[in-house]
């Protein structure tokens, strides 16, 4: 099965989508339209959760929360990398749980991705780089463990 990890779009002032970040979440929505995504996920911040629900309709999804995907806390209350890379660790494994076998979609955020992929030890990425808006991050999830497939993939 693959797990698309993927950027929210561009954001503006006040956390929602730019006109741009909409015109990103389109071209998002038709790159993943062929990959059967069984399930749509999203951090509950609002740039995510615009992002997924953009995309939504043309996977025929209702994209769903998943609190534990929301952004590394660097404000109060403060949060330790180790314990986001936990958080975003069983976010990951409950929506695995929910869709065993099938490919599945989560919107996040840049910082977060590079700390799960951290904490799942795929370290053919390039840290401490930001993923583009929209940029995804193909996982192979086969019996228990991850293969990172592509890093950085810009529709």
């Amino acid at each position: 099965m693959k797990v698309y990890l993927i950027r929210h779009a561009e954001e503006e002032e006040g956390g929602g989508l730019s006109k741009k970040g909409q015109e990103q979440s389109l071209v998002l929505a038709e790159w993943l339209k062929d990959k059967k995504i069984a399930a749509l996920y999203s951090s509950d911040r609002k740039r995510a959760r615009e992002t997924a629900e953009i995309a939504a309709p043309n996977l025929k999804l209702e994209p769903q929360i998943i609190p534990h995907l929301e952004e590394v806390r660097e404000l109060e209350p403060l949060e330790s990398i180790i314990e986001a890379r936990g958080r975003a660790e069983g976010g990951l494994h409950f929506a695995l749980a929910e869709n065993p076998g099938r490919n599945i979609a989560l919107v996040l955020h840049s910082k977060l991705i590079r700390e799960l992929l951290a904490k799942l030890e795929l370290k053919e990425f390039i840290e401490g780089e930001d993923l583009p808006n929209t940029g995804v991050v193909v996982l192979d999830y086969q019996d228990g463990k991850f293969k990172l497939v592509s890093y950085a993939i810009v529709p």
